[in-house]
């Protein structure tokens, strides 16, 4: 969820300053690691005009801090309420990445929204990671038996090439239903 806020942040540098920033911050990728704090804080230092962004953490699980690339924080007392407010305001579409049973819910909390045209958008579903989505949790199985006959069924997509989930999202833009 990090990579919202530092692209966000980093939407006022260069994409080779973006590429300095992800490699410096890959020697510790995770917030568990020691060293995550000490370099996160040198790349703001070293790039300190990036723009402003939002983190809404889950904090429900008690081990996804905020991370320090969004300026400000905000907190939902129900995670599940959270969720469906992020899932409906992501028009353009979410990408899945391998996660959690938090994760997965995500995913079938986006797919009710567009399966029954909730917030009158049907917006792109993207899992990158097809072997995961497919085999260590099924969920392109389900979805794709989910949407058959619907409209969102042309907005799933699975692919592990960056490229081809670009080209997907700028030809699959938001559906208005309603």
């Amino acid at each position: 969820m990090e990579a919202s806020n530092m692209g966000a942040y980093f939407s006022t540098y260069s994409l080779e300053d973006l590429e300095e920033a992800i490699q410096c911050i890959q020697k510790s990728p995770s917030y568990t690691d020691v060293s995550y704090e000490k370099l996160a804080q040198d790349i703001i230092n070293k790039y300190p005009d990036g723009a402003e962004s939002l983190a809404i953490p889950t904090w429900f699980y008690g081990h996804e801090p905020s991370n320090a690339f969004s300026k400000y924080i905000a907190k939902y007392f129900s995670n599940a309420v959270r969720e469906d407010n992020l899932l409906a305001i992501c028009l353009h579409g979410i990408i899945y990445c391998p996660g959690s049973a938090g994760t997965i819910q995500e995913v079938f909390t986006d797919a009710a929204q567009n399966h029954y045209s909730t917030y009158d958008y049907v917006s792109p579903m993207v899992f990158f990671g097809t072997n995961y989505f497919s085999e260590k949790l099924p969920a392109i199985q389900l979805l794709k038996k989910l949407s058959e006959k619907k409209t969102y069924s042309d907005y799933l997509f699975y692919s592990d090439d960056q490229l081809s989930i670009i080209d997907f999202l700028q030809v699959h833009l938001p559906l208005k239903t309603k």
